[in-house]
């Protein structure tokens, strides 16, 4: 399985060994498509644990060189792990938002999302990296989210 981030948000590709072709869903739909907007859906993603879940959320950045941090839960009453992912639309929940998008309006100051481990050992959050205006100064954010399983 791969899961991946691009205009279409965030979607997973496999191999269905039944069919011997590959199929794909998507899990969630990112930032939506606005006019006058050249980048939309996601940007980079990482696949975080909550509780003995190691496919908890998923976090991102939306859209490609975003400034909008979001996070993605599962619907209730669905698997654990990576069965999850398949034929289920997560929800989007925005976390905050990093300065305005470049002055021609098309890029924002977000570049990764990656993981950390949470010293008490139930889960992980995650760090954002930023680079450019208005955010010099800081170039790593660390999100700690409660969320429980």
């Amino acid at each position: 399985m791969i899961l991946a981030a691009g205009k279409e948000g965030i979607f997973l590709l496999w191999f269905d060994t039944s069919t011997q072709k590959w199929d794909h869903d998507v899990v969630g739909a990112g930032l939506p498509e606005a006019s006058g907007l050249r980048y939309w859906g996601s940007g980079s993603l990482n696949i975080f644990r909550l509780g003995d879940d190691p496919v908890g959320y998923i976090a991102t950045y939306d859209a490609f060189l975003g400034n909008v941090v979001a996070v993605y839960t599962k619907p209730q009453n669905s698997t654990k792990c990576a069965a999850s992912l398949k034929k289920n639309l997560w929800s989007r929940h925005v976390v905050d938002g990093f300065g305005p998008l470049s002055s021609d309006g098309q890029t924002g100051t977000i570049h990764h999302v990656a993981a950390i481990r949470l010293p008490t050992g139930t889960g992980e959050s995650f760090a954002i990296a930023c680079m450019g205006a208005p955010i010099n100064k800081r170039k790593e954010l660390i999100f700690l989210l409660n969320m429980k399983c």
